[in-house]
C-alpha cells in the first residue's frame, strides 16, 4: 500500500467517520450554500443538481460502509472510494 491507499483509509476512516460525519456534513453545507446561487441561471442549474446527486450518493456510500461492516471489511474500498470522493468535490 502506497501513500494513496494510506491517503483513501485515513479519508474513509478517520475524516468520514469523526465526530459522527461531522466533516462530511460541512462539506454537503457549504455545497448547499455554494450551489443555491446557480439555481436560478438556467446553465447551472443542471450540474448543480447532479453534483448534488453525486455529494448525496456519496453520503450514502460512506454510510453504507460502516454500516454492520468489519473495519476490514469497510476498508477494504478504500481507494476507488477516495477517488470517487475526490471526483465529487472537484466537481
Amino acid at each position: 500500500m502506497g501513500t494513496n491507499g494510506i491517503q483513501a483509509l485515513d479519508l474513509l476512516h478517520r475524516k468520514m467517520c469523526k465526530e459522527e460525519g461531522c466533516a462530511f456534513q460541512l462539506l454537503a453545507s457549504a455545497h448547499g450554500r455554494h450551489n443555491s446561487g446557480h439555481r436560478g441561471t438556467t446553465l447551472l442549474t443542471a450540474h448543480a443538481l447532479a453534483v448534488r446527486a453525486a455529494l448525496d450518493a456519496s453520503l450514502a456510500a460512506t454510510e453504507s460502509t460502516w454500516t454492520n461492516a468489519s473495519p476490514t471489511e469497510a476498508l477494504a474500498n478504500a481507494t476507488p472510494y477516495m477517488q470517487c470522493f475526490g471526483h465529487v468535490v472537484i466537481a
